[in-house]
């Protein structure tokens, strides 16, 4: 047991070590705790699958597509289209907080909608970043390089909330979210 503990230790370490951290794999790895025999790099090419599937909804020029509408395609894609939603009923399952599952069963707690959330609509070319609210995680959206952030409540079905002081909140960085993912 110690060396398994001690191999997705290692793992995360190299996820969120490199110049560009990566979140989605060390959300996956993190996981890898409670399901040892989970394929990473499988979940991780079924999740560029499924951000695949959204670009295409952006038609041949996504670029071009106003960030706005990319945020209505994500929602309808993320939350009509793929049925994602937050864990209403069983919340403290422990299946809401591993990705793999989250993923199967299109539900979760807000922290890990918001990161798959996160990583389908930023290959869409959305500026999405983690915004670390006491006790609920939400997302926020610069639709302009200089612009305010728009914050989205994922769990609550992407509604976009009139937060001024959670806009303010610093992002949170992908070694910041896995050490979240692990406290919850």
């Amino acid at each position: 047991a110690n060396s398994h503990q001690a191999a997705v230790e290692r793992d995360l370490r190299a996820a969120l070590e490199k110049p560009e951290p990566s979140l989605l794999r060390g959300a996956l790895v993190l996981a890898r705790l409670d399901m040892p025999e989970l394929e990473v790099d499988a979940y991780e090419e079924r999740i560029g699958r499924l951000a695949g599937e959204f670009v295409a909804t952006l038609g041949p020029d996504p670029a071009a597509v106003p960030p706005a509408d990319r945020l209505v395609k994500l929602n309808d894609f993320f939350f009509r289209e793929n049925g994602f939603h937050g864990a209403r009923f069983d919340y403290g399952n422990r299946a809401n907080s591993r990705l793999p599952e989250v993923l199967d069963d299109r539900e979760g707690i807000p922290i890990m909608l918001c990161m798959l959330y996160m990583e389908i609509g930023r290959r869409g070319g959305l500026d999405l970043v983690g915004l670390p609210r006491p006790g609920h995680f939400v997302v926020g959206l610069r639709p302009a390089p200089d612009g305010p952030l728009t914050v989205i409540d994922v769990f609550d079905g992407g509604v976009t909330l009139d937060e001024p002081q959670t806009a303010a909140l610093p992002p949170a960085s992908p070694r910041d979210m896995i050490f979240r993912m692990l406290n919850n």
